[in-house]
């Protein structure tokens, strides 16, 4: 990595003592203003993050900011502090030292290139949770679009590219944003997005301005899967099935998929595209919900 280079971490996080210091151990010594936005947080999270890395800047909320309003935050912090790049990073994700540096020195070759790190099991490293995902037409002729994974989660790394390749939306999981795109779209959007759907919007507008998006296989970022929404739901009992679907259509915390998905589709979508996208993907992902 570049010695002129200014790097910042920022980190959104809520009640997050179990997992922030495997979060923050890995980059000791990383060179970078680590920004942590602790949205009020009541078990101790930003202490231990200041027993992990002392250095760390820490803004606090009142509980009301969601990922995307403390990840805006921690951006605009870094920022502040000259950051060439940003990397946004989950308090459940462990992403190394080395591997940060290495999503540095990639971007610093390229130009307008938000670099994602290949995002990998923690109970299994061999294994993908996300390789990123293309968006477009689902059948040829119909005005229906929708996200179709790179690789389903559980496929062996081995099975994937080797090299870095484009897909068309990233997370917030290990991602490296260059300051010159930020300058280009500004943050994520907090009032339309203030938590599920954040991140797609942004790299959707982050394409549209010109810029790539790329996974980096190279690097690996481990997700603690069993402390995330992607773990299995208890969908045993009708009751549990019921709960599951109710949560994903309409709490902030599990998916807000209803406000989400039309959002999503229409701002980025044609009206008639928006509408067929919108009730294609809300009909199979319930369905899914019904028979897994």
């Amino acid at each position: 990595m570049d010695a002129s280079c200014r790097l910042g971490v920022a980190i959104a996080a809520f009640n997050s003592a179990d997992v922030i210091r495997g979060c923050l151990q890995p980059l000791r010594g990383l060179d970078a203003d680590v920004v942590l936005f602790d949205d009020g947080s009541s078990d101790g999270t930003a202490e231990i993050a200041r027993q992990v890395r002392p250095d760390i800047v820490i803004l606090h909320g009142d509980g009301n900011q969601w990922w995307t309003g403390g990840t805006n935050a921690a951006i605009e912090e870094c920022l502040k502090r000259g950051a060439d790049y940003v990397l946004l990073l989950n308090p459940d994700v462990r992403i190394d030292r080395r591997g940060v540096e290495q999503l540095v020195e990639y971007a610093q070759g390229t130009v307008l290139t938000v670099v994602a790190a290949m995002v990998v099991d923690d109970r299994d490293t061999d294994r993908i949770a996300w390789a990123g995902s293309r968006f477009g037409r689902v059948v040829p002729g119909l005005p229906v679009y929708a996200s179709r994974f790179v690789a389903k989660s559980g496929t062996l790394v081995s099975d994937l590219p080797e090299t870095p390749y484009e897909v068309d939306d990233a997370h917030g999981r290990g991602v490296l944003v260059p300051r010159t795109v930020i300058e280009a779209i500004g943050l994520p959007d907090a009032t339309r997005f203030p938590h599920y759907g954040a991140d797609i919007d942004y790299f959707f507008r982050a394409r549209k301005a010109g810029a790539k998006i790329v996974v980096y296989p190279g690097v690996r970022a481990r997700l603690l899967v069993d402390h995330t929404g992607l773990r299995a739901p208890d969908s045993r009992t009708v009751k549990g099935r019921v709960v599951n679907i109710w949560n994903y259509l309409f709490a902030r915390k599990h998916g807000d998929a209803v406000r989400m998905w039309w959002r999503l589709y229409w701002a980025h979508l044609k009206p008639h595209q928006a509408v067929a996208s919108y009730a294609f993907v809300l009909a199979v992902n319930v369905f899914r919900k019904m028979t897994r």
